[in-house]
This record gives C-alpha cells, sequence and structure tokens, in this order.
C-alpha cells in the first residue's frame, strides 16, 4: 500500500493549529476549592481524612485523562494551585487514597 502525501500549503494556519494544540484548559469547580480540606469526621480510632472526597476525585480524573504518573499528577495540581493563586496543600503521590484500587 503506497502511502498518499499531504502537502501544506498554508503555513500560518497550521503552525497556529499545532500551537493550539498544546493548549489546556482545566476547570475546577469553586465547591472543590472550598471543601478541598475534608471537614467529615468518622468517629472512628485513627487518623481523620485531610482531604476530601472531591479533592481525591478531582485528582484522579485528571490522572485518568492525562494518562500520567501519580508524581506528574501532584506536581500538575501544584502547579495549578500556583497559577491560580491558591494556597492549597496536594496529597501526596505516595498517599494511599490516589493508588489504583486492587
Amino acid at each position: 500500500m503506497q502511502e498518499s502525501t499531504y502537502r501544506i500549503r498554508n503555513w500560518s494556519e497550521y503552525n497556529k493549529a499545532l500551537i493550539k494544540r498544546g493548549s489546556i484548559t482545566v476547570w475546577i469547580e469553586e465547591k472543590t476549592i472550598k471543601n478541598w480540606i475534608s471537614s467529615h469526621h468518622t468517629c472512628r480510632a485513627g487518623r481523620p481524612a485531610k482531604y476530601s472526597d472531591e479533592a481525591i476525585l478531582m485528582m484522579l480524573i485528571l490522572r485518568e485523562k492525562n494518562i500520567c504518573s501519580l508524581r506528574n499528577l501532584q506536581g500538575f495540581v501544584q502547579s495549578l494551585f500556583k497559577i491560580m493563586g491558591l494556597d492549597l496543600l496536594v496529597s501526596s503521590y505516595s498517599h494511599t487514597l490516589l493508588k489504583p484500587f486492587a
């Protein structure tokens, strides 16, 4: 089978399309930001959950969509918060709640 060749005729538009391909838009709901730290108390022994379910779910969705490792995910969310001017802690990549379910 012979490969067909595609000739680019408008380099200006082609370059703009390649630049747009690298663009990223992420929308984080205000509810998730406000409830980032868990306020849920289980009344059980042991350390209470630090991050809310919304926070963990948001990070897992970002991980699934970006197909990245847990370390990359931690850095990605930290950089998002820095750009947004938020002073929120991000769950560590070694946090058990972010690991895939067995």
